[in-house]
């Protein structure tokens, strides 16, 4: 990301992840994108790798989602 110009830009981090959390991620993120605005970024649990599922984003819990990623957008002023 260093070797990238972002002044000007808006970054909006999201990341799905094993069931670890975002960690360090989003901060990795503002400090490698310098002259960017950085907005709310968004974390999900999208499996759990610990207990060899891959991916568990799918019936009732795809809706919940959904909800949450539109209600983030929302917050973030991103929502059409």
């Amino acid at each position: 990301m260093a070797n990238n110009d972002f002044a000007g830009k808006t970054v909006i981090p999201f990341n799905t992840n094993g069931g670890y959390g975002v960690g360090s991620v989003f901060t990795q993120i503002k400090q490698g994108t310098s002259g960017a605005r950085v907005l709310k970024g968004f974390s999900i649990k999208g499996g759990e790798e610990i207990n060899g599922i891959l991916l568990a984003i799918k019936g009732n819990r795809r809706v919940t989602v959904s909800k949450e990623i539109r209600t983030w957008l929302t917050s973030i002023n991103q929502q059409q």
